[in-house]
């Protein structure tokens, strides 16, 4: 094991559990590509999906729970309508992130550049980044 590791039984079986779920690609039940962020940092696009969320959550309150069918049509016809104009606006209005993403953003950025110059191992990069 590694400083990192705790050097018993149950430290082994959680460390082979986490390499063989996430790591190995060989037999990884979640590819690497899938939970990654990687790109999403080099590419500055957002990490989380609060996007999806908030759109559900918009759903949720525009749509009743059991509407008659004419009622959903109308439904939908309204919030096309309201997406479109938010796509319109999108296009004029660009919306900044908040200043701790981009501080995040910057610094991940920041470490993954130290890594790719050979200046961080895997294991910095990965306790910094966690931190």
């Amino acid at each position: 094991m590694d400083n990192y590791t705790p050097d018993n039984g149950g430290g082994t079986t959680f460390n082979d559990y986490i390499v063989s779920t996430y790591i190995d690609y060989s037999s990884a039940r979640f590819v690497y590509d899938l939970w990654n962020m990687h790109s999403e940092i080099i590419e500055r696009v957002p990490r989380t999906n609060n996007h999806v969320e908030a759109f559900n959550k918009r759903m949720n309150s525009v749509f009743p729970t059991h509407p008659h069918i004419f009622n959903f049509i109308q439904c939908l016809r309204q919030e096309h309508e309201h997406q479109h104009h938010r796509a319109e606006e999108s296009l004029f209005n660009v919306h900044k992130r908040k200043k701790i993403s981009e501080n995040i953003d910057s610094m991940l950025l920041f470490h993954l550049q130290q890594y790719s110059d050979g200046n961080l191992t895997a294991m910095e990069i990965a306790i910094k980044c966690g931190q």
